[in-house]
């Protein structure tokens, strides 16, 4: 697979302000039901790995995905080829995830169709379902009464 296709294959969401609580994930293009939002998954800790490019290669990255990787750097590898890395190796897009009791992710992958700039959500009572830490649980209230409808991470 090229390094294009690996990237627009795999890259699906980007972090940006909230309006539910802080920094959360979002949808830069339209995610199908199924669908993985990132290749990169706890405990995963993988060395990030640099991808080198012509031009012509980079063109062929999707837009919004290249703005991503145009937001950092992109480091030359010689006069015709320049350096990139996945923007799901700039961040670790679970831990930025807010909560939802309607979320549209489960363990990462899209449950419903999610729309370009939509936030992607996840249940918090589903993540913290095996015997969360008391401060864990003090901190997010809502962990003590399921039925009580919140949005905060």
């Amino acid at each position: 697979m090229s390094t294009a296709d690996y990237l627009n294959s795999t890259v699906w969401a980007r972090l940006a302000p909230s309006s539910i609580h802080g920094v959360g994930v979002f949808a830069i293009r339209d995610i199908p039901k199924g669908q993985a939002i990132t290749d990169f998954h706890y405990p995963d800790f993988r060395p990030i790995e640099e991808y080198e490019l012509t031009r012509k290669e980079f063109d062929r990255i999707r837009p919004e995905i290249r703005a991503l990787i145009l937001d950092r750097i992109l480091y030359t590898a010689d006069e015709k080829t320049f350096l990139v890395t996945s923007p799901n190796d700039h961040a670790y897009l679970q831990l930025f995830m807010n909560h939802s009791d309607n979320p549209n992710v489960v363990e990462c992958k899209a449950i419903r169709h999610i729309r370009a700039g939509e936030e992607i959500l996840e249940s918090f009572h589903d993540v913290w379902s095996n015997n969360p830490h008391p401060v864990t649980i003090a901190h997010h209230s809502f962990l003590d009464d399921k039925n009580r409808s919140t949005e905060r991470s």
